[in-house]
């Protein structure tokens, strides 16, 4: 996650700088007719004559990539759907190309009751047609085990055969919003040629960009809006839920004790202010932590919430998730309330019956799931302050929507510390990484 920063311009500000409008404007447009000028002259020379004569130049759309070093470019054809056929380019600031693919798109789409899929395949070329590969898409993402086809390539640049390939942890290619029906699709993996690896990208998030486009005059380049997706670092398997819970059972109920913590990990540690690390691509974490002793045994077990692959959907879109075993997780703020049975049984019944909800990190992410399991065990619910979670689209929103975040979760934990406040239960922020206990694991 990103901050999110909305810059308001004074009055005085603004009436300073209108005189200069016009000018900016004439500099802005000349800057994109040379833009649009660069990529041309450079294109002509990387196609062949008739791929040249059949490229739409009334549209061309630039669009930022995740770190904003670049722009991926995509142009038309005559005559084909900017949604199934298009050339798509990297280039510099000023246009110049540093390489491109020919991208042709077979897809189908059905919808489901928890939201649209994206099936289908990319056929992805090289410019002059010497090399050609065939992904196929499953649900939006990359199908494991297909392999590419080559033509008149070197042996050392083969693709590696089907079945051995390395797919990077973001592996969504596509996807299609189940509010507006639109495509997005995955640049930097269509770009390199269905790997998405080469460059620096993953290091500051995977962009998308919109399948479709509407024209424009000759001459000029439109910019698109693009979502950045970022990595949420998390390859662990799933658990079975049940079988954690069908733990406790095993503990006497006469005299036991029960307690559940939930707890906030920072994407920085010592600093709640930011909202994502970007040296260790972490946005951060909560959890929870459920307990119950009786009878000389103990059982504790701690639930993590996230997507089922290790990527952070872009905002307001919804994605399957997953619940991973958080034993020995890192935090820095905690908070354990004590509890009766029912109580504890009403957090338990909670946490299978939110496990399968799709994840979205606007409304439903790990610190959301996190709160439903703590409240549902809590006389007193705890609410928490909420933060911007950015889109990650280009130009920024003009609304901000605002979420639950592990930063949220820390701040009224400290809150409640320092005021001694103990009715949502014992408050604790060590000032250095603390590590949550162990898990019992499953039972049969």
């Amino acid at each position: 996650m990103k901050h999110l920063i909305i810059v308001a311009a004074t009055v005085l500000f603004f009436f300073s700088c209108k005189k200069d409008e016009g000018f900016k404007a004439v500099s802005v447009l000349q800057r994109d007719e040379q833009f649009f000028n660069t990529v041309q002259q450079q294109l002509k020379d990387s196609l062949s004559a008739s791929d040249y004569s059949h490229v739409n130049f009334s549209q061309v759309f630039k669009s930022k990539n995740a770190q904003g070093n670049y722009y991926f470019v995509r142009i038309g054809l005559l005559h084909k759907s900017m949604a199934t056929d298009f050339i798509l380019l990297q280039t510099d600031s000023l246009g110049n190309v540093k390489g491109g693919k020919l991208i042709h798109v077979d897809k189908e789409q059905y919808h489901t009751r928890k939201h649209q899929k994206f099936n289908g395949r990319f056929v992805i070329s090289t410019l002059n047609r010497q090399y050609s590969n065939i992904q196929e898409v499953t649900n939006g993402r990359w199908k494991v085990g297909t392999g590419a086809t080559a033509m008149a390539k070197p042996a050392d640049e083969q693709e590696e055969p089907a079945g051995e390939q390395t797919l990077p942890d973001v592996v969504v290619t596509s996807y299609t919003d189940a509010d507006t029906g639109m495509d997005w699709y995955w640049y930097d993996g269509l770009y390199f040629g269905g790997s998405g690896t080469g460059g620096s990208d993953n290091s500051g998030g995977y962009t998308y960009g919109p399948a479709s486009g509407s024209g424009s005059s000759n001459n000029t380049v439109t910019e698109d809006n693009t979502i950045i997706i970022e990595i949420e670092p998390n390859d662990e398997s799933p658990i079975k839920v049940e079988d954690y819970i069908k733990c406790f059972s095993t503990v006497s109920d006469v005299n036991a004790t029960y307690k559940i913590t939930i707890f906030s990990d920072l994407p920085v540690n010592g600093d709640p202010s930011k909202i994502f690390d970007w040296s260790t691509n972490s946005p951060g974490h909560s959890f929870v932590q459920l307990s119950k002793s009786g009878g000389g045994q103990s059982i504790q077990q701690n639930f993590g919430f996230y997507p089922e692959f290790g990527w952070k959907a872009p905002a307001n879109v919804s994605i399957d998730s997953k619940v991973v075993d958080n034993a020995g997780h890192e935090f820095n703020a905690s908070l354990t309330l004590t509890v009766n049975n029912s109580q504890f049984q009403a957090a338990l019944n909670k946490v299978q019956a939110i496990a399968g909800y799709d994840y979205n990190i606007t409304t439903w992410n790990c610190t959301d799931f996190a709160l439903s399991v703590f409240n549902a065990a809590s006389s007193s619910p705890l609410t928490i302050p909420q933060f911007p979670i950015p889109t990650s689209t280009y130009p920024l929103p003009t609304t901000v929507t605002l979420s639950n975040t592990p930063q949220g979760l820390y701040y009224q934990i400290q809150a409640l510390q320092a005021s001694g406040n103990t009715s949502y239960g014992t408050a604790d922020v060590p000032g250095v990484c603390g590590y949550a206990g162990g898990s019992h694991g499953s039972c049969n």
